[in-house]
């Protein structure tokens, strides 16, 4: 799947960054290798406590990246499927997943943009209080700072995230520039197994008009013994991977 997501990005012609602390094997030509310890020292990266996941240390991550450099992050779950050329110029780039919240898988900034410092800050520091911090929040941060320190491991799972995310952007005027979901996020995450199970035509209408999809690889890592590469070939996955990596293979 991560070389689907990196080999789609360079086919529709765009400089793909890839940030590691040490080199895969099978990098797909024309991606760019860099140094994460530019970003992050290594010695921060952290597992969340109880999902063994490097998935909240990806969010605080892409937040300190988009604040020194500015560009677009993309998730290694996330498949182009045109140019990204029409969302040129715009210093927020980031759509909602849902009614309710906005996801970051896709994620865009100009270098140094408030809000990317603002959640940089808060997994930094993830029991500092903040302004839009319901009581319960603000209780629970407050346990966590006394009894367990500092530990970003002990954050619960999407704190770091979507909820994120949403809260700032909400809180900050920002929400308002969220684009809807058919741009990145066009079938939906209860309906995540059809992209793997599912007919690619029922889909057809779903991403007709998006630039990217998301294929939710969290859920596939978190469902037991499901198989992403156990579908049928008309699955809207097999017809991705057919695309983009029958050149790369």
């Amino acid at each position: 799947m991560e070389r689907l997501c990196l080999s789609s990005f360079v086919a529709h012609g765009h400089a793909v960054n890839l940030y590691v602390y040490e080199v895969p094997a099978g990098v797909p030509a024309g991606v760019q290798v860099c140094d994460a310890s530019e970003v992050l020292p290594r010695d921060t990266l952290f597992e969340h406590r109880k999902r063994r996941s490097v998935g909240m240390f990806s969010d605080w991550f892409r937040y300190r990246l988009l604040y020194l450099k500015g560009g677009i992050w993309v998730d290694m779950d996330v498949v182009c499927l045109r140019p990204f050329d029409v969302y040129a110029g715009r210093d927020e780039l980031f759509a909602w997943q849902d009614a309710a919240s906005i996801n970051c898988a896709v994620l865009g900034f100009t270098a140094g943009h408030p809000l990317a410092k603002w959640l940089d800050e808060c997994i930094a520091q993830p029991n500092r209080v903040l302004p839009y911090d319901s009581v319960r929040i603000r209780l629970r941060k407050w346990r966590r700072r006394v009894l367990q320190g500092n530990r970003r491991s002990d954050m619960r799972w999407g704190e770091s995230g979507p909820k994120a995310l949403t809260g700032a952007a909400t809180y900050f005027g920002y929400a308002q520039r969220a684009l809807p979901a058919w741009h990145f996020y066009p079938v939906p995450f209860g309906e995540w197994r059809s992209i793997f199970r599912a007919d690619a035509a029922t889909l057809a209408p779903l991403i007709a008009e998006s630039s990217a999809i998301h294929l939710w690889n969290e859920m596939v890592r978190q469902t037991p013994g499901f198989d992403r590469d156990a579908g049928p070939s008309n699955s809207l996955y097999e017809m991705l991977c057919r695309r983009y990596l029958t050149s790369d293979a």
